[in-house]
């Protein structure tokens, strides 16, 4: 398995700009609204949770497919046919997400992992077993004052994702374009269209 160093202190990483007025995509539990974080601890993901008391994060993508990629279907195979059960996106919610102020954000790709002779796999490619390691990057963004980390998905590595700092960016910055329930007919029937390409077999809910 690769290793994930620590982030070097001090820390001052490469920064992107997301405009106001940009339009992201969430996918998440209907428990929490579009631009509500989640506050942690419980779960454990590759830039949450961190800190004492945990930092609440929300998880964005630059599409609604990667949305789903980065979330619902980012343990599944890629290349071979499998299925997503309904208990998977049942209770979970679409949403796209308008900034309504400037964030900056640590690049974490590009030129952004090549300032810390970084690959992917060593930072947002990793397994599981490295989150306790690559979280410590998202603390490191924190520390710096950033608003949050920008990064390619590994799964749609055409497309952005990101993570935001809950702390730093209060609900009212983040309002809610539109909204699509996974478990609803509109929403089974747009997970079986996103789905098919990729060749996942969706359950049906009902």
């Amino acid at each position: 398995m690769t290793t994930t160093p620590d982030p070097p202190a001090p820390f001052s990483p490469l920064t992107v700009s997301v405009p106001e007025g940009t339009l992201l995509f969430r996918c998440h539990s209907a428990a929490y609204r579009a631009g509500e974080a989640n506050p942690g601890p419980q779960g454990a993901g590759r830039f949450n949770f961190f800190g004492t008391p945990s930092v609440p994060v929300l998880y964005f993508a630059q599409t609604p497919e990667t949305a789903l990629c980065q979330t619902l279907l980012r343990y599944t195979p890629t290349g071979s046919p499998t299925r997503l059960p309904a208990g998977a996106y049942r209770g979970r919610v679409l949403s796209e997400v308008r900034i309504e102020r400037g964030l900056t954000l640590a690049l974490f790709h590009s030129e952004g992992l090549r300032r810390f002779g970084l690959q992917s796999n060593q930072l947002t490619d990793t397994p599981p077993a490295n989150y306790p390691q690559t979280r410590s990057w998202a603390a490191a963004a924190h520390t710096a004052g950033l608003d949050g980390a920008l990064w390619m998905s590994h799964q749609l590595n055409g497309n952005q994702a990101c993570v935001v700092f809950g702390d730093r960016v209060s609900e009212s910055a983040l309002s809610t374009a539109s909204q699509l329930a996974l478990d609803s007919p509109a929403g089974f029937e747009w997970l079986v269209d996103t789905c098919a390409p990729m060749k996942v077999d969706v359950l049906p809910a009902f």
